[in-house]
């Protein structure tokens, strides 16, 4: 029994019998290069037709073969295959070694192409060469930026010191002209990459993408925070307490102001607490609380996609926890992507404009607008007033304003989308509140639970411990979520 036949074993030290016709044809697509970054149709028609014959066999054979790639089962088959494929046929072992390249390559058309271009001799480099590698290197790529002037000038001084050491024979100096289109036909990523570093280089040759495309309102919405550009004053003592941070939740395919919260903290989690569950609850207050404002606020409902920067607050433990029976995903924007957020960017932008800047005790988003002008002085806003002129703003102003490109009015778009927000039931508002608080672990032991140097303690809780066993440290560790606006009381699990 032949071996080769049981499992396609290939003896690789046989040599294959070529006909003359194939060996012709070789020696022509010797003298042709080959490039494995450009694609087929680049290469000379010679290389191509090659290619595709070889492509052809191998489908002809692949599709009627019953067994192992064998001579008893490949040269029949090769045998019909030359009556209508390009001729010269291939010898069945040149077509296995054809099919083996080519699957192993994940069927890449590359792998089919004639690899002769390595034999025989190559052309020799320049003597000079490794002195303008080393040029290149030590002195143009560098962060010093040494312009190519002067790099060819540190190029020369090797070549020359080279020269001195050399008994016989000089090396070649490059002209200035030629050294100059070395440097110049060098990958210009690379280039900046080594010159100026990797966010500049990056930010040069990014690409600008584009949002996807939105169906609903609240499907995707854009959170960021912002300090405001005016100075506020306390309602009771008059006194000035600075400027606040604005956070503001977007809805990107209405364009509508959807939630927000203004606080005197840096952007934490419990402003992105407070403005999320404004933004998922009715806002049914706003009217009674704010008698000028003349319009509903409807915005609210379950957001699908959060879309957050990179700042810590959004990369907590405790926002992860929270919103997950609010939020269905979060989305973090890479950074140097500026177009995966614009509309909040834009609307903080339009706020300014708008009425932040015509408020006494304005700071102007840069400091040579100033000029003469001293906003601690002339501060005259309370923060009670302030929220209500906000508020009026958004409701009454911004979302019966069109866009930028008069395509749309926001309360109109949120209006007549057809699909919906999902809302929460009311029996799920103050769920939805104890979800947002603050995690916390803490142990439960005879005074209760400990937590803001305070002694939380209840019946409910006293039973608890009665039920549940220690732990292998003799504790007992609770999971408890807390309102940062009112640490009266605290919630805990009770499993």
């Amino acid at each position: 029994m032949d071996f080769n036949d049981t499992d396609g074993f290939i003896d690789e030290f046989k040599l294959d019998e070529t006909s003359e016709d194939e060996d012709v044809l070789e020696k022509k697509i010797e003298e042709e290069q080959f490039d494995p970054k450009i694609s087929i149709d680049c290469y000379p028609l010679l290389i191509q037709n090659e290619v595709h014959k070889r492509l052809s066999y191998i489908h002809f054979v692949n599709a009627r073969i019953n067994g192992g790639w064998t001579q008893r089962n490949v040269a029949p088959i090769l045998l019909e295959a030359s009556q209508s494929l390009p001729l010269p046929a291939p010898k069945w072992r040149t077509l296995v070694s054809w099919k083996k390249a080519y699957y192993e390559s994940g069927e890449s058309i590359h792998a089919l192409v004639p690899r002769h271009q390595g034999k025989g001799n190559r052309e020799k480099k320049n003597d000079s060469e490794k002195y303008v590698l080393k040029a290149i290197k030590e002195k143009y790529l560098t962060k010093e930026r040494v312009s190519i002037s002067a790099t060819y000038t540190y190029y020369k001084s090797l070549v020359i010191v080279a020269n001195k050491l050399i008994v016989s024979g000089r090396i070649q100096l490059l002209s200035q002209r030629t050294f100059y289109n070395r440097v110049q036909a060098l990958p210009p990523y690379e280039v900046d990459l080594a010159r100026f570093g990797k966010r500049i280089a990056d930010r040069k040759y990014r690409s600008v993408g584009q949002q996807i495309p939105c169906t609903m309102p609240m499907e995707y919405v854009e959170i960021d925070h912002s300090p405001l550009d005016v100075m506020l004053l306390d309602d009771n003592c008059i006194f000035q307490l600075g400027r606040p941070y604005l956070t503001v939740l977007y809805d990107r395919y209405s364009k509508c102001v959807v939630g927000l919260s203004v606080n005197y903290q840096d952007p934490s989690y419990n402003s992105v607490r407070k403005a999320i569950l404004n933004t998922v609850l009715e806002k049914d207050w706003v009217k009674e609380q704010y008698p000028s404002i003349k319009n509903e606020w409807p915005c609210s409902g379950k957001i699908q996609n959060l879309v957050v920067d990179n700042g810590a607050e959004f990369w907590s433990n405790n926002l992860e926890d929270a919103l997950r029976p609010l939020v269905s995903n979060i989305i973090y924007t890479k950074a140097g992507n500026p177009w995966e957020k614009t509309g909040v960017e834009k609307l903080y932008d339009k706020l300014n404009k708008a009425l932040v800047h015509r408020l006494p005790g304005t700071t102007f988003s840069r400091i040579e607008q100033l000029q003469d002008y001293n906003p601690k002085k002339d501060a005259l806003v309370r923060v009670s007033d302030f929220l209500d002129l906000l508020h009026k703003w958004i409701v009454d102003i911004y979302h019966y304003s069109p866009d930028a490109r008069e395509t749309g009015i926001p309360i109109h778009r949120w209006n007549e989308s057809k699909l919906r927000p999902v809302k929460y039931k009311s029996f799920e508002k103050e769920q939805l509140k104890i979800e947002l608080g603050q995690v916390h672990h803490r142990t439960i032991s005879l005074g209760g639970i400990r937590l803001y140097n305070m002694r939380y303690e209840s019946k409910e809780l006293i039973e608890y411990r009665k039920q549940n066993p220690l732990d292998n440290s003799g504790k007992l560790y609770v999971k408890t979520k807390t309102n940062p606006m009112d640490l009266s009381y605290i919630y805990t699990r009770d499993h």
